[in-house]
């Protein structure tokens, strides 16, 4: 089955962020500045990274790093959001986008292109 073309656009833009997540974290952390959030980025940037290749290869370990990933993004903006209630609109913003990709990745054409190319390939 082909891949859906808004899917593709996902695919890119999560390897793109997900390499800038990381990049952003190992800076971070080599300045000494470590801690629980460059764990939590670097994790949800590892997981979009995992989804993005996933995702352009249309394989069901892709799908469920990109829900956990975005799940997990829910959670620790939310939590940032009330740490840090400067950062609001940043964080709305980032939720929403997050609520948008998964209710994308529960639809049946996008769940529909994941488990196909499983099948034909496994």
């Amino acid at each position: 089955m082909q891949r859906p073309p808004v899917l593709t656009l996902m695919a890119g833009l999560s390897l793109l962020y997900g390499v800038l997540g990381l990049y952003t974290a190992v800076t971070v952390a080599s300045q000494g500045l470590a801690g629980g959030q460059v764990a939590v980025i670097a994790l949800i940037s590892a997981l979009f990274i995992v989804f993005g290749v996933g995702a352009w290869r249309l394989q069901a370990w892709g799908w469920l790093a990109g829900v956990l990933g975005h799940a997990i993004n829910i959670a620790a903006t939310l939590l940032a959001v009330i740490t840090q209630p400067q950062g609001i609109l940043q964080g709305l913003v980032s939720i929403l986008l997050s609520v948008v990709v998964i209710l994308y990745l529960n639809s049946e054409p996008v769940k529909r292109a994941f488990s196909r190319e499983q099948t034909t390939s496994g």
